[in-house]
């Protein structure tokens, strides 16, 4: 597992984080919570977003928890809006939606109309950063992903790639619709030098030249310091 690049994904739940340890614990990438719903702002975003990059964590990733229920274009603003107020996002970051949102006002909305959010929302992204597809991710799980849109086929296509969520082994993976799945959180009860207490941990599903690639960097700078 940890032959392939790796890294924590942390909220405020994991405390006032050391990223200098976790970059030194050999972690590649680190992706961190930003935002919930219309209004939410994680309360450690602040610290962890440019505290990432100035312990030499090149590639990094935020996140925002969709509210289904809400509007995903204010959620796509209030996300992005959020990213540019505690730092710089381009080159080296993804940017991530985090679906599993499982309140009963949510779950009470059909598939093809949480299709269409997740799309509406993905879409956002991209209209106001200008980020290619392949650097704004869905995160989700098959346990989600499948009674939620009934396996929906469109931000496959559309080439947004897939962070997964799953604690088994990787052979018995699903992450139909998606081909391949690019991240694997593949545990919620890692320890991480420099986090307090348990964190989530997640693999990236090739080498750290190909991380390097899919995040925007140019490969003429691979392994070379900020």
């Amino acid at each position: 597992m940890t032959e392939r690049p790796w890294g924590p994904d942390v909220s405020h739940y994991q405390g006032n984080v050391d990223w200098r340890k976790v970059k030194a614990s050999g972690a590649s990438f680190a992706f961190v919570k930003a935002t919930e719903g219309e209004t939410g702002v994680d309360s450690a975003l602040a610290h962890n977003w440019p505290a990432i990059y100035k312990a030499g964590i090149l590639v990094r990733g935020a996140y925002h928890y969709a509210h289904i229920e809400g509007d995903p274009k204010l959620q796509a603003a209030h996300f992005v809006k959020t990213l540019n107020s505690v730092g710089h996002v381009g080159r080296g970051d993804f940017l991530i939606l985090d679906a599993e949102d499982v309140c009963s006002k949510s779950q009470k909305i059909g598939k093809a109309a949480t299709s269409a959010w997740v799309m509406t929302w993905l879409n956002e992204v991209v209209r106001l950063t200008g980020f290619p597809r392949k650097r704004v991710l869905v995160y989700t799980g098959s346990w989600w992903w499948g009674p939620r849109t009934g396996n929906y086929e469109g931000p496959e296509r559309a080439g947004h790639p897939l962070w997964l969520s799953a604690y088994i082994p990787e052979g018995k993976l699903d992450y139909s619709p998606w081909r391949i799945w690019r991240f694997w959180q593949f545990s919620s009860k890692a320890h991480v030098a420099g986090v307090e207490g348990n964190c989530d941990k997640s693999v990236f599903n090739g080498s750290a030249r190909g991380l390097w690639w899919l995040s925007g960097r140019p490969l003429r700078l691979f392994g070379k310091k900020a």
